[in-house]
């Protein structure tokens, strides 16, 4: 058996007697987005754009069923479904575009970022001070951890979309029926939050699935 395979709580005790700089997550993602401000404000209106821009198909559906019914607004017709539709498609894609324009650079720039200032703090170091890890998860610092910095900023960016289109669905919903949003709400909450309610299981596959690139950089090194 080699170095490289441990257990996740021997990993765990390994880390926890690994020196800390003491700051929290927050901080680095806060201070990633501050470094490129504007792409990210863009990248969060394009994608809050990109879900506004996904209801109006259902608008559509609801006006069009409201006029087979003679129950729709005076300026609801059959163009104006088809323009809404028209305009839907055009703001979709104009929204894919801006996060195109805004995802790969935002990502790349600050990830080179991160490698370029840990490896200016590694070459700071005396010459016969070793680092603190193994090669393998060292390699694993540079290659995956600073590539999941820029990503989960990223990801922030869709959950405040994903947020304004929730919230603007389920308006839609209970306008229409409250019963009938309810019984489609509840069982989805549901499953979303019950494995947060749970973690302890998820994490601990999490963390041997985040670990796993530098025990096999390791093993190769060997």
């Amino acid at each position: 058996m080699t170095a490289y395979a441990q257990t996740i709580e021997e990993q765990d005790t390994a880390d926890a007697a690994l020196p800390s700089i003491g700051v929290p997550t927050w901080r680095f993602i806060w201070g990633l987005t501050r470094f490129q401000g504007q792409r990210y404000a863009f990248n969060v209106l394009s994608m809050v754009f990109l879900m506004l821009c996904f209801q109006i198909p259902g608008l559509a559906t609801k006006w069009f069923f409201d006029l087979l019914s003679n129950s729709a607004p005076a300026a609801v017709s059959i163009w104006s479904l088809v323009a809404l539709l028209v305009v839907s498609a055009i703001g979709r894609s104009a929204g894919i575009l801006g996060l195109i324009k805004t995802n790969v650079p935002f990502r790349v720039k600050n990830e080179t970022l991160l490698q370029k200032n840990m490896l200016a703090q590694v070459l700071a170091q005396p010459g016969a001070q070793p680092l603190p890890e193994p090669p393998g998860k060292a390699l694993a610092r540079f290659r995956e951890d600073t590539a999941e910095l820029p990503l989960f900023a990223l990801w922030i960016s869709d959950v405040i979309g994903s947020g304004a289109f929730t919230a603007v669905a389920l308006v839609i919903m209970f306008s229409i029926s409250p019963m009938i949003a309810l019984a489609a709400v509840v069982p989805l909450v549901l499953v979303v939050f019950w494995p947060i309610a749970s973690p302890k299981r998820w994490s601990s596959t999490a963390r041997l699935v985040a670990r796993r690139p530098g025990v096999v950089v390791g093993f190769i090194g060997e």
